[in-house]
């Protein structure tokens, strides 16, 4: 399913960055240690020149070895990109929903459909600073239809546990489908900035 996430995912994703973190620490030191040879071993400093000598082996091991550690990043990213831990097929779950999330200055509204007409309730920010008031509470083992806007300003619907960053725009409309398949509770934020009380904004879900 297209645009489909899961709240089970984020140990794909820890594993991701750990991977991006090494690979970069290692282009690091593997540049830094080719300008030392450039500048302690070539002939314009005078100590000792390659003049005569082929590296056709090390460069073509070279180029082998960056090939596989660019194809694993892009591996790891189609992963945590489209394998999102689970398929509305593969479990045989139905979809619920649509949830309409729309950002405020600073509060987010949840408004739930169902057959009786739905009901829509106001998150605010609680005593505690990742705390709300209302919690939008899910049924686990149900895949969930979000549709994402904003009533004035830009804001950023995010939940780093399921892998989620989206913008809620003023007049547009972006949708996700979440799969509630861990217990516990989530907890989001609005990571764009939104005015004064931008980080006054959290979210909340409980997946029971």
């Amino acid at each position: 399913m297209l645009n489909l996430y899961s709240f089970c995912q984020g140990y794909n994703m820890d594993w991701f960055l750990v991977y991006i973190i090494w690979l970069s620490v290692f282009i690091f030191f593997w540049v830094f240690a080719g300008l030392l040879v450039d500048l302690f071993y070539s002939p314009a400093v005078g100590v000792v020149s390659f003049k005569g000598f082929k590296f056709d082996d090390l460069e073509f091991l070279l180029v082998l070895l960056f090939s596989v550690l660019t194809f694993l990043l892009v591996a790891l990213n189609f992963i945590c990109s489209f394998f999102r831990g689970a398929s509305e097929n593969g479990f045989d779950l139905g979809v619920l929903g649509p949830v309409d999330i729309v950002g405020h200055q600073w509060y987010w509204e949840f408004y739930n459909h169902n057959s009786v007409g739905g009901y829509s309730l106001d998150s605010y920010m609680g005593s505690v600073i990742d705390s709300v008031d209302f919690g939008y509470v899910l049924s686990a083992n149900y895949v969930y239809w979000f549709r994402i806007t904003s009533a004035d300003v830009l804001h950023s619907f995010s939940l780093p546990s399921a892998g989620v960053k989206i913008d809620a725009v003023p007049g547009r409309v972006h949708f996700l489908y979440i799969l509630a398949n861990c217990f516990g509770r989530y907890v989001g934020y609005c990571s764009e900035f939104c005015g004064a009380g931008h980080s006054y904004m959290p979210i909340s879900f409980f997946v029971v």
